[in-house]
């Protein structure tokens, strides 16, 4: 079952609070609120007596199918939310509740990565993977504010541009998403993050030499280059680490790493194991992979990698030896 993530944004224009929670569900989907208020309320936004509240589309762009869904979806919120006194509760219940039954009826789950309504200006990297951007016209009683309500397809990047007034947003989305809670912009993954190769005691395998000869090859791992790097490179090196924070690793290169000594434990995202790797372990890391690297002791590994070098090793950087004939 997909990983679903909401996030919910209510930014007013002065004095704010942040309050972040993990709200659990029924179905298994995880749902985050990030929510940014104004301390004090006037009393504007409050009606004298409960008034329902209702929602209209004005325009829709987009397939038959995705505007379909994000109408029921709009309609099915404000009936959710029902008779309310309060204008900005029920502004951020209906864009949480719209996203969410965005994503829970997505027409195209493989392409359509995110859902999102926002009621300030936005910007998007690649408007060709917008779909059933609808706008939205939500009243209650005499005050109204209008949403534009759409699903986002990977890869592409979503950018708020709202400053000032109060600002209303909800994105529910997968985990090919990145969420920056310091600017509430979405970025959209083209892939899912790939589980990493492992092979236990791979350095331990007896390699058996046929008669008469005195050595042979055993590759045991080979794949194409998916990096995007434009020009190829093959990029050798150690890795050590000891007790400390968690590091982490997000590759757009592939790596081969063989444990030397001591022990590594990496954490595979795409799968949430642990490995325990020891000398003689051997791991690989695709393009699209991520991982956390920790110890409880100490280890060291070789790697090599299709990226450019970074920081060169101070004493070894220059000591190939001469090419030069004698």
């Amino acid at each position: 079952m997909p990983s679903f993530t909401t996030f919910v944004a209510a930014i007013a224009g002065c004095s704010a609070i942040v309050n972040g929670a993990a709200l659990p569900a029924e179905n298994g989907l995880k749902t985050n609120a990030l929510q940014r208020r104004e301390v004090t309320k006037g009393s504007d936004h409050i009606l004298s007596k409960r008034e329902p509240v209702t929602v209209a589309i004005l325009t829709a762009v987009g397939t038959a199918a995705a505007t379909a869904v994000v109408n029921e979806a709009v309609q099915a919120a404000a009936s959710f939310i029902g008779d309310i006194v309060n204008f900005d509760a029920g502004r951020e219940a209906f864009t949480k509740q719209t996203t969410d039954a965005m994503m829970a009826n997505n027409p195209d789950p493989a392409r359509f990565q995110a859902a999102a309504c926002y009621n300030q200006g936005f910007s998007v990297a690649d408007p060709a993977n917008i779909d059933g951007q609808s706008s939205v016209d939500f009243r209650l009683g005499v005050l109204n504010t209008d949403y534009e309500c759409m699903y986002i397809a990977a890869p592409n990047q979503f950018f708020t541009e709202g400053d000032g007034g109060f600002i209303n947003l909800s994105f529910t989305h997968t985990d090919r998403c990145t969420f920056d809670e310091e600017t509430a912009d979405l970025t959209l993954s083209n892939n899912k993050i790939v589980p990493l190769t492992i092979i236990k005691g791979a350095g331990h395998e007896h390699i058996p030499i046929p008669e008469g000869e005195c050595a042979i090859i055993a590759d045991f791992h080979s794949v194409k280059s998916q990096s995007s790097h434009s020009t190829p490179y093959l990029t050798t090196g150690f890795y050590r680490v000891v007790p400390g924070p968690t590091r982490y690793g997000e590759y757009d290169y592939e790596e081969t790493k063989y444990v030397l000594k001591g022990q590594i434990d990496i954490t595979d995202e795409a799968t949430g194991k642990t490995h325990h790797l020891v000398a003689g372990d051997w791991a690989f890391f695709h393009v699209g992979s991520k991982a956390q690297f920790s110890t409880k002791t100490e280890g060291v590994a070789f790697y090599a990698v299709t990226r450019p070098m970074n920081d060169g090793h101070p004493n070894l950087v220059g000591r190939e030896e001469s090419t030069s004939k004698l």
